[in-house]
């Protein structure tokens, strides 16, 4: 019953509301002690909760002599309260999309620390890049050597499904590349005597994101913007083209 519970706290119910809406479609016209009794809860309870599933409109009164039975509505009209959620939601949304514009001009910065953050970063640039976009990436075969133990299992598999393209920049490929070409990837290698990778920091740039991981502290820093992700995408191609 959980699960239907749950499905009815989205349409606004509370789960004392879902419950009893519940016990009452299985029961049929019932009295209060009836439901109170299938349903586990107190009768004061039930006196609080039916008024408010009438007002919903999914209970109402079936009158049988004295007593007073109350009868689920059908759930049809849980139809009518998902189109009304929607309908609402849709209107909403562009007043949402709005403010999230006004905040998305200004960077967002999430500092992680240790390997989770590595592994935390790559299933982001997967959750965030959808099927055959791009992400640009500087690694060196030492950085890329250090990342494997943090990368998730499935990361190879699900970026070549979603067909997701890469364009790298490196001092040399790690074995595993150079066994396994992929028209995917796009590489430039860059030569150790500039000094690119001394540091041992991997940075990606994807969708509206710049990730550096410093892989020396196992910390990792992502910036959410989009302005500046272009700027180091421009960076990137830029030097991509020269090599």
């Amino acid at each position: 019953m959980d699960e239907r519970i749950n499905f009815l706290k989205n349409l606004g119910l509370t789960d004392k509301e879902g419950l009893v809406y519940l016990t009452m479609v299985e029961l049929g016209p019932s009295l209060v002690a009836q439901i109170a009794r299938q349903a586990g809860l107190h009768r004061p309870e039930l006196y609080r909760i039916i008024p408010s599933l009438q007002n919903k409109g999914l209970v109402s009164v079936a009158p049988k002599g004295k007593q007073k039975r109350f009868v689920a509505e059908s759930p049809e009209k849980l139809g009518a309260m998902f189109e009304s959620v929607t309908a609402n939601f849709g209107k909403l949304l562009p007043e949402l999309n709005e403010l999230y514009d006004k905040q998305s001009k200004r960077p967002i910065i999430k500092y992680l620390e240790g390997g989770k953050g590595v592994s935390f970063l790559l299933q982001d640039l997967l959750a965030t890049l959808k099927r055959g976009e791009v992400y640009y990436r500087y690694a060196s075969h030492r950085a890329v050597t250090e990342m494997e133990k943090y990368v998730p299992k499935s990361f190879g598999r699900d970026r070549d499904a979603k067909q997701i393209e890469r364009f790298v920049i490196t001092d040399e490929l790690t074995d595993q590349q150079k066994k396994n070409p992929t028209l995917l990837r796009a590489h430039k290698i860059i030569s150790v005597d500039q000094g690119l990778f001394d540091d041992n920091i991997v940075q990606l740039i994807y969708k509206d994101r710049v990730a550096i991981a410093d892989l020396n502290s196992n910390s990792t820093i992502l910036i959410e913007n989009r302005m500046i992700a272009e700027f180091q995408k421009k960076i990137f191609k830029i030097l991509f083209e020269l090599l």
